[in-house]
């Protein structure tokens, strides 16, 4: 099974780190999934880091 889990990556000091998870794409199936993982990332990027980074320009 190939797996790809989108999200944000948080260290807290004194826990385990964690992943705050948008996104889980099961790309098993998919023999070109390599491309599609650079697709999903690019997706992830437009649809929730690029508002983020619009707000503060």
């Amino acid at each position: 099974m190939y797996v790809m889990v989108v999200g944000g990556y948080f260290v807290r000091t004194g826990d385990i780190p964690v992943i705050k998870v948008h996104k889980i794409v099961d790309l098993s199936p998919f023999p070109d999934r390599e491309a599609m993982w650079y697709l999903e990332v690019l997706e992830a990027y437009k649809l929730f880091y690029q508002p983020l980074i619009e707000e503060f320009i």
